[in-house]
C-alpha cells in the first residue's frame, strides 16, 4: 500500500482594517502551490512595520520586522502544523491581515500485482 501525503493552502478570509486615511502599506498573500505562498508587501513611505505569520493554535511561526519599500518572500509550509493561520503586518497603527488554511489530505492507492 502507498500513501502519498499533500499539504493544501487555502485562503478563506480577508480581513483589514477601516480606518478614515489610507493605510500607507498594502499587503497581498498568493497561493502558489498546495504547500507554498507568496506574501508581497508594498511599503513606499518605508515605514518600520512587524510581519507576524500565527497558527491559531499554537502562536508565530514568523516574526520578522521590514523596513524596505517592498517585500517579497515566498513561504513554505510543508514543515508546519495543519491548522488556521493569520498573515498579519502592521505600522502599529494601521493593520492588514490575511486567513487561510492549511489541511493535509492523505490519499491511499493500492496496486495489485498478480505473480506467475
Amino acid at each position: 500500500m502507498k500513501i502519498a501525503l499533500s499539504a493544501l493552502v487555502v485562503i478563506v478570509a480577508v480581513v483589514a482594517a477601516a480606518f478614515s486615511e489610507p493605510a500607507s502599506f498594502t499587503l497581498q498573500v498568493k497561493a502558489e502551490s498546495n504547500e507554498a505562498f507568496i506574501l508581497q508587501v508594498e511599503n513606499p513611505a518605508k515605514k518600520r512595520l512587524w510581519l507576524t505569520i500565527r497558527h491559531s493554535g499554537t502562536g508565530p511561526v514568523v516574526d520578522t520586522m521590514i523596513c524596505s519599500p517592498v517585500f517579497r518572500c515566498r513561504y513554505i509550509m510543508s514543515d508546519v502544523e495543519d491548522g488556521n493561520y493569520e498573515v498579519s503586518v502592521t505600522d502599529g497603527k494601521f493593520q492588514a491581515s490575511r486567513n487561510f488554511e492549511l489541511a493535509t489530505k492523505t490519499i491511499v492507492r493500492r496496486d495489485l500485482v498478480v505473480k506467475e
